[in-house]
């Protein structure tokens, strides 16, 4: 990983393509190398590798159509806001093998308080309410710009 982030540093390169190809290459080899459950006796097993296929497609997608990626943040076609949630979810399958249940579980409860904010004040925790996001925001934002899963750390 440190030759490969070395590599992208000497040419120029659109930072989301980095980001992009850096997150793919993470999550293959995350997906290789940590078992999808600790009683797994088989090293890499059938759902590992059909993990990382459906990693290598998600994120190979954006980098052939880069140009009209970008541009589509605001309104991502059906395609991004499913291969959006798909990387969503092998980001955080990814981070529950590899740090545990706690950081996953958070994220995915953020992501839920901000879909289903505005039912909050439906039972009574109107200080907590707010309008919601919509899906195709959430997705937008979170796999199609570099303030979500491509922010600042995949940067460092």
């Amino acid at each position: 990983m440190s030759a490969y982030a070395l590599y992208w540093v000497i040419g120029i390169v659109q930072p989301q393509v980095y980001r992009i190809t850096f997150l793919m290459v993470a999550l293959s080899l995350t997906f290789l190398l940590y078992p999808f459950s600790r009683r797994s006796r088989a090293k890499v097993t059938a759902v590992d590798w059909m993990l990382l296929g459906a990693g290598v497609v998600a994120l190979l997608r954006p980098i052939v159509d880069f140009e009209q990626f970008v541009r589509r943040a605001a309104t991502p076609t059906t395609l991004d806001l499913v291969l959006g949630v798909v990387t969503i979810g092998l980001v955080l399958e990814a981070t529950r093998r590899t740090v545990g249940w706690i950081l996953p579980v958070t994220a995915l409860a953020f992501l839920v308080y901000g879909y289903l904010g505005p039912l909050l004040g439906l039972v009574g925790l109107d200080l907590f309410a707010h309008r919601g996001y919509a899906v195709d925001r959430l997705v937008g934002t979170l796999y199609m710009t570099l303030e979500g899963i491509f922010g600042v750390p995949l940067d460092v």
